[in-house]
């Protein structure tokens, strides 16, 4: 691959800085010296990175390694996006396996990803849409008798509870189940060595008519502490964010942030994904949304990003790859 991509490889790897796992360090100091595109902007900067991932996708793969390519959340994906994902599959000499992900319920005909898909046909190569709904009863049976481990039996009328008031939906599912926890609807008993409920008791529970509502009612009981960290972590996007810039956006006393930052991982409201550096991120997207959209006043959206931007700038900590960051939230703030 090193070969493949030579002196050229600098800006991919400013771009993508995970790479350096599959590529030396040598090649890429040699390729930062050698690179003559300094100051090249706009189309052309784009155009150049589209020739170099698709030279690495070319690069990668082979018959008996193929190449899976993973593309989450294409509902929300740019017309550049979805321009880089078409010059790939177009090439169709590559050992690749492209799964793309969306949300059906959001891409109506008007879509971009609706006429991309369209011409994806085109390029004849097999594809398979696969409709992915909730979960039917049988399934939340299992999840439960797994967790609570208990025979099938014994948790049919809980399951039956928990699929009416969750529509079964995985996340609700999770999220249901640890307020239960929490409330001590569900207990272990010492005595008889199981878990223990009362079926009349959660069949009573009120809780809200979607997942959406049911997080913002969990995230309303937080202190503020948590909320400002998740508000922080919400306003870095969805994807994953490093702690040191969760801490530094803190501002705060560290012991507080790191038992804050416990609390958040134990209610499952946020998830460690990356040790090395250290990456926390949410568990799933309609978390990232509850926070941003029902947490965060509308109106101090703009502020918000506005004063991170400003922070993450000052700070002196502005790596080649935490520019894109600050430079994501000078754009929120000015939208």
């Amino acid at each position: 691959m090193s070969e493949t991509l030579g002196a050229q490889f600098s800006p991919l790897y400013q771009l993508i800085p995970s790479l350096r796992g599959v590529v030396s360090t040598s090649t890429y100091s040699s390729s930062r010296e050698s690179d003559d595109a300094e100051g090249v902007e706009g189309e052309l900067a784009l155009n150049r990175i589209i020739v170099l991932v698709r030279m690495f996708v070319a690069a990668v793969p082979r018959p008996e390694h193929p190449l899976i390519f993973v593309a989450d959340d294409l509902q929300w994906s740019d017309e550049s996006s979805l321009h880089l994902i078409s010059t790939i599959l177009a090439d169709t000499s590559n050992c690749l396996l492209f799964v793309g992900l969306c949300r059906d319920d959001e891409v109506g005909p008007e879509h971009a990803l609706t006429a991309d898909v369209e011409k994806w046909k085109s390029f004849h190569v097999p594809m398979v849409d696969i409709r992915i709904g909730n979960l039917d009863a049988g399934v939340v049976n299992e999840m439960l008798s797994h967790r609570l481990k208990l025979l099938p039996h014994s948790t049919r009328t809980l399951a039956e509870i928990v699929t009416q008031k969750t529509e079964a939906n995985p996340l609700f599912i999770n999220q249901l189940l640890r307020s239960l926890f929490d409330a001590q609807q569900i207990t272990f008993s010492e005595k008889e060595r199981r878990w223990k409920w009362d079926d009349a008791a959660i069949h009573r529970r009120g809780i809200a008519d979607n997942v959406v509502e049911f997080i913002c009612c969990k995230l309303r009981e937080l202190t503020i502490e948590s909320q400002q960290l998740l508000m922080n972590a919400a306003c870095l996007g969805s994807q994953s964010s490093e702690e040191s810039l969760l801490r530094l956006l803190w501002g705060q006393d560290d012991i507080d942030f790191d038992l804050h930052l416990a609390l958040l991982i134990t209610e499952g409201l946020l998830c460690k994904v990356n040790e090395t550096p250290a990456r926390f991120s949410f568990p799933h997207d309609r978390i990232q949304e509850a926070v941003y959209a029902k947490l965060i006043p509308a109106g101090e959206l703009t502020k918000k990003h506005l004063s991170i931007a400003r922070r993450l700038r000052s700070s002196g900590l502005c790596s080649d790859q935490r520019v894109y960051t600050v430079v994501d939230q000078y754009v929120r703030a000015r939208d």
